[in-house]
């Protein structure tokens, strides 16, 4: 799909003149400070295309589209935007590793004796309830990572087959 502002003529973008200046009202207004919303309105161009286009750096020129935006406008709306995008949930996001999902398993309070042989493993299998790490704990609580369920899973069952 063509970004807004470009036309294909005999297969080479050309820039549309219209949509052109359509992009520089955009930018010229957001960093003004107006909303995506008001500034797309102003400039004629759907919201969706709008809010699209301020993050697309085809603007600044490929070697297939020509340049529409200079560097130093393309990259103050870009601090803009991370800074609008801070401001509005209340703190800066923090970068780094994703949490890792942590599950709680309970042991079952004994009800029969542990069986010996290959049942065992699956016993002692069917015996672990999963819940929510704040759940209250009506047995023994294991806290584990996904990773160590399915390290126990598979130690649990490696005799049988």
């Amino acid at each position: 799909m063509t970004p807004y502002g470009y036309r294909i003529c005999h297969g080479k973008a050309q820039i549309d003149d219209t949509g052109a200046k359509a992009l520089l009202t955009l930018f010229g207004l957001y960093l003004a400070g107006w909303s995506i919303r008001f500034c797309a309105a102003q400039a004629q161009i759907p919201y969706s295309v709008a809010a699209r286009a301020l993050s697309n750096p085809v603007y600044l020129g490929t070697a297939f589209y020509p340049a529409i935006l200079d560097q130093k406008t393309y990259d103050a709306v870009q601090r803009e935007r991370a800074e609008r995008a801070c401001s509005q949930n209340g703190a800066a996001r923090q970068k780094g590793p994703a949490p890792r999902a942590v599950w709680q398993f309970r042991l079952r309070p004994g009800r029969e004796p542990l069986p010996a042989g290959q049942d065992r493993a699956a016993w002692l299998y069917e015996q672990i309830e999963t819940g929510p790490a704040d759940a209250p704990a009506r047995g023994y609580a294991v806290h584990m990572s996904r990773q160590a369920r399915s390290a126990l899973h598979r130690k649990l069952t490696a005799g049988r087959k």
